[in-house]
């Protein structure tokens, strides 16, 4: 990514497929990676948490209340994970999560 004014980039797939790679495209360009979640889980998705922490991006934006309340269970932004040996990211959410929650 060749944008010199272009500081961030967000991937949003709609399948998980190829998205490992593109996060590594961004990384290597030196860009702040953000990844979109997906919406909605799947009951077979709970473990989903662990595939998006695995691509090591700067932040996620967390669209389903189900991960962000798994998240924040773990102890949310910061948090290393011993059995990945990773953090999990800064978390944003969007209209989607707003959308989505008990209060709306």
């Amino acid at each position: 990514v060749k944008v010199e004014w272009l500081e961030e980039i967000i991937l949003d797939f709609l399948e998980i497929h190829g998205l490992k790679e593109a996060c590594q495209s961004v990384r290597s360009s030196g860009k702040r990676l953000v990844v979109a979640t997906p919406r909605i889980l799947k009951p077979d998705e709970d473990r989903i948490w662990k595939f998006y922490l695995n691509l090591d991006a700067d932040a996620l934006l967390v669209r389903s209340a189900g991960l962000l309340h798994q998240l924040l269970d773990m102890g949310g932004s910061g948090t290393y994970v011993e059995t990945l040996e990773k953090r999990i990211p800064q978390l944003f959410g969007d209209f989607s999560l707003n959308a989505a929650n008990s209060i709306s």
